[in-house]
């Protein structure tokens, strides 16, 4: 190949790699997140409600024991002696009904309220839970990071902006993003998709993060407890009964500060406001 044809070759890559960063943008803007903290943070200020392990919820445990781990449960005691990740890719389960909303018992759940659905090529899908679609169901805009970029899991990865404010969103896994959902604030916001999910990663360490995510029983109990406090703390209301009846959002009030620290496990220095 001639030195003209090589400098036109590396030319014409450079404007295709230029374009395809262009379509990257469809439903959403690149996130600004310079002033966000992320879970390990935020961990030493939640409430004992906040910071209940896990294998309470799997049934392991009696009674409700506090995380004073950061949720690091490799390096916990507890789970060296109860854990075990029910791993199974090729689950059939269906979509169960769990507080009234529609729960997918295949999918892998964070605490910050995002989940992860393994894929056949390795590649994991990350998507919003039906308590985030739910609150988010009237979203103006959604801000994430590019295609190419790296995300590491409990640290922001993307952001939902309602009312003029950004709630911060953690990753629920580490890697590299290869792919990202173009239609993410249409599904949000219509009925599309019971589980929307925003982006597609290359996992780091898959198998070490799957350990600090809620699956099956587990993500289900995990799951009611969740819908419960939120009531509790949005409304003020302790007698919310889980037991198939449909929270209303319409004219519920989410508290932004309350929220974003308590079930998003993020926090934004300047009130939230898009800056």
């Amino acid at each position: 190949m001639t030195p003209l044809l090589v400098i036109l070759s590396m030319v014409f890559e450079i404007l295709l790699s230029k374009e395809g960063k262009k379509k990257i943008k469809r439903d959403s803007e690149v996130v600004p997140f310079d002033r966000l903290t992320g879970l390990k943070e935020l961990f030493f200020s939640l409430g004992d409600n906040r910071k209940v392990c896990r294998y309470f919820f799997s049934g392991a445990l009696k009674d409700k024991v506090i995380c004073e781990n950061e949720f690091e449960c490799m390096d916990c005691h507890i789970h060296q002696r109860f854990g075990k990740v029910n791993f199974c890719p090729t689950c059939r389960g269906g979509v169960e009904k769990v507080s009234g909303f529609d729960f997918n018992t295949c999918y892998f759940y964070h605490r910050g309220h995002t989940f992860i659905n393994i894929e056949r090529n390795g590649y994991v899908r990350v998507g919003v839970d039906p308590l985030l679609r739910s609150v988010f169901r009237d979203a103006q805009k959604i801000m994430l990071f590019e295609e190419g970029e790296f995300v590491d899991m409990d640290d922001i990865s993307f952001g939902i902006v309602k009312n003029g404010k950004v709630f911060p969103i953690l990753s629920p896994i580490s890697g590299e993003i290869v792919r990202i959902n173009e239609n993410i604030l249409t599904e949000l916001n219509g009925k599309v998709s019971k589980f929307p999910w925003v982006y597609v990663v290359k996992p780091f360490h898959l198998l070490v993060d799957l350990q600090k995510l809620f699956y099956g029983k587990e993500a289900i109990n995990w799951f009611r407890y969740e819908i419960e406090e939120f009531v509790k703390e949005m409304t003020g209301n302790d007698l919310f009964a889980a037991d198939g009846g449909v929270i209303s959002f319409k004219d519920l009030e989410v508290n932004y500060d309350k929220f974003v620290e308590n079930f998003l496990f993020s926090l934004k220095t300047n009130n939230g406001g898009i800056s």
